[in-house]
């Protein structure tokens, strides 16, 4: 949309976001690990995500959901969001994007960083992440991947906060 409406956006704000290159895609990003994390446990019957699978893949396993997503959760909520969660198309994850314009945008940009998120490797999101967006405003908070379940106040708070200039 900042592409389409420029004039109508005031800044892009991204929250522990996967921030592509130009020409790049989901998979060609992510880290093996995470790749892994996503493989069915206990002889599961899920499907595992995969760049040659144009399908959809399951929700991730039940261990990784809790351990690496909403680990700073009470159990009983993170089971209920999980149980939720449905299949995901993947290819999303598969579509190269063309991002000239995007990052041309004279937009300024803001990341959350969430200290305490297990989804990728430490170093993943910031300064990883982060660094890919140039020059932005870096705020930093408390909590795991899912902090909009977790901690949606304080969250709502820093999306205040990463508004401003």
């Amino acid at each position: 949309m900042a592409e389409e409406l420029p004039d109508r956006i005031a800044r892009t704000i991204f929250l522990d976001a996967l921030v592509l290159n130009q020409n790049e895609s989901v998979f060609e990003m992510l880290p093996a690990a995470f790749l892994d994390s996503l493989k069915p446990k206990n002889n599961g019957r899920q499907r595992a995500p995969s760049p040659a699978d144009p399908a959809e893949f399951d929700r991730p396993p039940w261990e990784t959901w809790r351990d690496n997503f909403m680990q700073d959760a009470q159990q009983s909520h993170a089971r209920s969001v999980w149980e939720h969660l449905t299949p995901e198309p993947s290819q999303v994850n598969l579509d190269k994007l063309d991002l000239k314009r995007f990052y041309l945008l004279p937009i300024p940009k803001s990341f959350i960083y969430c200290r305490q998120d297990k989804a990728m490797p430490p170093g993943y999101f910031h300064p990883g992440m982060s660094s890919r967006l140039g020059a932005c405003k870096l705020l930093e908070m408390d909590g795991g991947h899912e902090i909009m379940f977790t901690r949606p106040v304080e969250l709502s708070e820093k999306l205040v906060d990463a508004s401003s200039d």
